[in-house]
């Protein structure tokens, strides 16, 4: 086996790995979401870090899709943080649109290797 085919099946095996985590990833978002709706405090920005994490590590695995959503996702917590108010309900449904939208990039990730539309 040559040298970029083994790089290959090393990066697939990680790759399924990062995914079969996904849903838990996305519950911590979602819990995350949960504690910013009850303005517990430091939530936004945990919640923010959350977005973060995930951008850099969904580019690691090649999950461009991921990588995008929750830098947007990441953005809009940051507005809110420098803003320097609770959320209301705006913010909070654009917050929820943000993690349904890194769900469903996971869930079309998951789909794309079970079609082996990606390795």
């Amino acid at each position: 086996m040559a040298s970029d085919d083994r790089l290959e099946a090393l990066m697939r095996g990680l790759r399924a790995q990062y995914l079969a985590d996904a849903d838990e990833r996305v519950a911590e978002l979602r819990s995350g979401l949960a504690r910013v709706e009850t303005r517990e405090p430091e939530s936004l920005d945990r919640l923010r870090r959350l977005f973060h994490k995930l951008a850099g590590s969904g580019g690691s695995y090649g999950l461009d899709d991921v990588t995008a959503h929750s830098r947007e996702g990441e953005h809009a917590t940051k507005r809110l943080l420098d803003a320097g108010m609770p959320p209301e309900h705006a913010a909070l449904a654009e917050l929820t649109a943000h993690v349904q939208r890194v769900a469903d990039a996971f869930a079309a990730a998951k789909k794309a290797v079970l079609d082996g539309s990606i390795g």
